[in-house]
């Protein structure tokens, strides 16, 4: 279907210039045909049936209906609203008040209560239904858009004037853009506030393009109309969030209430984010709104709120007098119906009268505006019938189709400025845009379209279109001035909406994302030099080797305690106080339990807290059946030190946690890698405490990879190990990970649990790969299988001395490090077998999967050469880090990206790569 011709607001005037009066169904276009007429005469010579009928230029009557309708019933304002809003829409649809209960759905005590009131309130809908027809000659602009109630104004002859001329036009040009903020750039650079009343910019209200033009252009200093409303100001809203606050209780958190107590000028300790707001001194300012919020009036809330934020609510205190809640008792239930009377219905407010022209694509027909912005053209510029019985689907589409027809044709100068993709998903253009295309449209792409990248200015494309000449609105007094009807998609004329849709969505506020070990505290130290630091933590590595610049965001914010850092920091210290004192903590248990509580009690929420209790009490039965089933040993460890890192449970409970075993600092720069210890278990072993989900050795293993660096890293086993080489050179090591909640589930129902299938462990051996195949270990683990097995048949023969002998003498690489060579042994390794046993078939099967079992084997450890890459690679990464704080840091090092899902400050980082 071809885009048809619209006319222009100019040619409807001069088309309907001999008309006494002009009657349309769209109020920009009655205001814009009204600033036309240059002949002296009274009264209107355009305007809406409605606001004919009640003299008013642009008829809102809801809010004062509503206030009648709750003011003289007993409705619940939900149910009052819906019912006016249904009346009012089968009223104006049907031309009859009395209509609505002719629907059996809608013969309702709250319909009928709502119909009766009605019948006898002021309204410019009554007023339309007792007008009587104007006796001049009428033309009527686009009968098709009138409503039934509207046609009751007709008189018995009027002239129609099609919105169309009756031939096609072009769709106008396409501007292809990465984002919407390059779209909102480039946009914005080319207006000043000279030009500005001669452009309109049409977006859809509701996606991010409002928020980002209105914030672009107020930092420009371009003047706009057709702002936030009344519901979007500042003040209304940290009053109704911080009243909410009030009703929340102590669970909420201090991260919540921060950008609420900051209008009453009180700033919070970032630190504390995750704490229950009770449990922190907010600030005198706030308590003395939180007071008066849960014992004064709302009018006394209010005064609090302006004398500590110095900010207006004045109109919010009209609202609240006209709807009688002003001297009534701040409850909750008050609550609940103001944030619902605001975010229901449109209140006016005072409005800059000048500037460019914001209009909502949903509902925009006529942009009175020479130079007009289409923004985004999505599926939200198109609108779905709403599920009325009066309401006719296919007539309520082709109105609409008509009205994105006529938008897309306003101005002398139209430019639509559009993105391919959003969040790695193509943009799909609005189904009537795809409608006027004779091909298949799937993207904006697949129209004539420009190209532009993330600086249309400067990015050798050109820049996208010439900003207009202040001169070229010598039509312009201004576009439709009040944007209220276009904003909310009327809230005057809004019959699509459901005033009762509930977008609060519940999340889970204790689900636990993080490993929750003991909060980062490896944390690096930087003294703010451009050199590589002289040791780095492996947390540290991990983001180096997922996301520099996270790396250079997590030196700038710091990372707020969390309850499962909280959680994971009192398990910690449980664990090292029953290292110190296992007699104490035995007899005292119940009091342990009771101060761990308390230590995280300010991050978990009032219902949790049970939760939380049994899930500490079975962290320490696991914590100290692992410690009695498994002793540490007392030995002494010249590599580590103590850090005089501080036992909050210890001080609380009044005891001691002093013990050369447990919290052990480590900074060895000949490695470049500093961290802490939990437990130095025994001469060869180190043990690390998990809170998180657990893991096999596996999968740390391919966890640690280096080249490249898996998507999820995780190099605390290398790190620990190499450390602990340093102390312990040339014997085998042990990192062992206590998973103390793994099993928790399992404990709480009293099922039999050995604590060993808590411990995940990652062994080192100090060998190459070819004199670990020749260990007498890797051996009968190559040949632990079924008699008839292939491998059992051809290396049970030749006996572990003769296996021992060849892979002495042959040094077998690894997989991938050397193929050649590798091929070469393995053929030597068959030839040697066949010798000494026999030449047959499964001698030579069995050998070549005996040698691939090898590096299966060698997949949960770590060799000597894999331990001297991991140093390698942490040399490499001081250098890089080095140059990151010369150059910058950047978002990737791997070619497909980061693992976004592990970036911490994901709305930091910028993707610009």
């Amino acid at each position: 279907m071809p885009l048809r011709e619209a006319k222009s607001i100019d040619a409807l005037a001069a088309e309907t210039s001999d008309a006494d009066l002009t009657l349309s169904a769209d109020p920009p276009l009655t205001l814009a045909l009204d600033r036309r007429v240059t002949a002296p005469r009274l009264g209107r010579a355009s305007a809406t049936p409605r606001s004919y009928a009640a003299d008013e230029f642009v008829p809102r009557d809801r809010r004062s209906l509503f206030e009648t309708l709750v003011g003289s019933t007993d409705l619940t304002w939900k149910r009052a609203h819906r019912a006016l809003d249904r009346c009012l829409d089968c009223w104006d649809a049907t031309g009859s008040l009395e209509a609505i209960t002719d629907y059996e759905e809608f013969d309702t005590p709250a319909v009928r209560t709502t119909r009766d009131v009605l019948r006898e309130a002021d309204s410019s809908y009554r007023d339309l239904a007792a007008a009587t027809p104007p006796s001049g000659a009428t033309a009527v602009v686009d009968e098709a858009r009138l409503s039934s109630l509207d046609r009751t104004l007709l008189p018995d002859d009027y002239r129609t004037v099609s919105p169309f001329t009756g031939e096609t036009a072009e769709l106008p040009s396409f501007h292809v853009f990465p984002s919407a903020t390059a779209i909102v750039d480039a946009l914005v650079t080319q207006l000043d506030a000279r030009a500005a009343e001669a452009v309109g910019i049409v977006l859809d209200d509701s996606s991010v393009f409002s928020p980002l033009v209105e914030s672009a252009l107020e930092t420009a200093g371009v003047p706009y109309q057709g702002g936030p409303g009344f519901v979007d100001d500042d003040d209304l809203r940290a009053f109704l969030r911080l009243s909410e606050a009030v009703f929340a209780g102590g669970d909420l958190r201090v991260s919540d209430l921060r950008p609420l107590v900051a209008r009453l000028g009180i700033d919070l300790d970032r630190e504390d984010d995750h704490r229950r707001v009770d449990r922190v001194a907010v600030g005198t300012a706030y308590d003395r709104f939180r007071e008066a919020v849960r014992t004064g009036t709302l009018r006394e809330a209010i005064a609090v709120y302006e004398e500590a934020s110095a900010g207006s609510l004045d109109p919010l205190r009209r609202e609240c007098d006209a709807l009688g809640l002003l001297d009534g008792t701040f409850t909750r239930r008050r609550l609940d119906q103001l944030r619902y009377y605001v975010g229901s219905f449109d209140v006016p407010v005072d409005r800059d009268d000048d500037g460019v022209l914001l209009a909502d694509g949903a509902v925009a027909s006529y942009i009175d505006r020479p130079v007009v912005f289409y923004l985004g053209l999505g599926d939200g510029w198109a609108r779905t019938p709403p599920d009325l019985p009066w309401v006719d689907p296919g007539e309520r589409v082709q109105r609409d189709l008509d009205r994105f027809e006529i938008l897309l044709q306003n101005g002398r100068e139209r430019h639509a400025l559009v993105q391919e993709t959003h969040a790695g998903s193509a943009v799909t253009p609005c189904v009537y845009l795809r409608d006027a295309v004779d091909d298949t449209v799937e993207t904006f792409t697949d129209l004539p379209h420009a190209t532009h990248g993330d600086d249309a200015t400067r990015d050798g494309v050109g820049t996208p279109f010439v900003a207009p000449d202040a001169s070229a609105s010598a039509t312009v007094g201004g576009g439709y001035r009040d944007r209220d009807s276009d904003r909310h998609r009327d809230r005057d004329d809004n019959r699509d909406g459901d005033p009762d849709r509930d977008d609060n969505r519940d999340g889970d506020p204790d689900r636990d994302d993080t490993d929750g070990d003991y909060s980062d505290r490896n944390a690096d130290s930087d003294d703010g030099d451009r050199t590589a630091p002289a040791t780095v933590s492996q947390s540290t590595l991990r983001r180096l080797a997922n996301c520099p610049r996270e790396e250079y965001f997590r030196r700038l914010v710091d990372s707020p305690t969390s309850l499962p850092m909280a959680r994971g920091t009192v398990v910690h210290e449980a664990a090292e106080l029953y290292v110190a004192d296992p007699d104490a903590v035995r007899e005292r248990r119940e009091a342990v339990i009771d101060a761990m509580c308390e230590q995280v009690r300010a991050y978990a929420s009032t219902v949790r807290e049970p939760v939380e209790r049994t899930r500490l009490d079975l962290a320490l039965e696991t914590v100290t059946r692992y410690l009695d089933a498994h002793p540490p040993e007392e030995t002494s460890h010249d590599a580590y030190a103590d850090r005089s890192q501080s036992n909050e449970l210890a001080e609380r409970l009044g005891m001691s946690a002093d013990s050369a075993l447990t919290e052990r600092w480590f900074e060895a720069p000949e490695v470049g890698l500093h961290g802490f210890v939990d437990l130095l278990h025994s001469g060869t072993a180190v043990v690390d405490y998990k809170t998180g989900s657990q893991s096999t050795a596996a999968s740390l293993r391919r966890r640690g990879a280096l080249d490249p660096p898996h998507e999820d890293p995780t190099f605390q086993a290398a790190a620990y190990l190499a450390q602990q080489r340093r102390e312990r050179p040339n014997r085998p090591l042990e990192i062992r990970f206590v998973h103390v909640l793994e099993q928790a589930d399992r404990l709480a129902r009293g099922d039999d649990v050995s604590v060993d299938d808590c411990v995940t462990t990652v062994e080192y051996l100090p060998c190459t790969f070819g004199e670990f195949a020749a260990r007498r270990e890797t051996y009968e683990a190559v040949t632990d299988y079924a008699d008839s097995n292939d491998r059992v048949k051809a290396l049970e023969p030749l006996g572990y001395e003769a296996y021992r002998d060849f892979f002495t003498e042959h040094d077998l690489p690894r997989k991938g490090v050397d193929p050649d060579r590798r091929a070469d042994v393995t053929r030597a390794f068959i030839e040697y077998t066949k010798a000494r046993y026999k030449d047959t078939k499964y001698v030579e099967n069995g050998c070549r999967k005996a040698i691939g079992d090898v590096d299966d084997l060698v997949g949960e450890r770590y060799l000597t050469d894999d331990l001297d890459a991991f140093e390698s690679f942490v040399a490499r990464q001081r250098d890089r880090l080095a140059d990151y704080r010369r150059d910058g840091f950047p978002v990737r090092v791997r070619e497909d990206g980061p693992n976004w899902d592990r970036v911490d400050a994901r709305d930091l980082v910028i993707d610009d790569v």
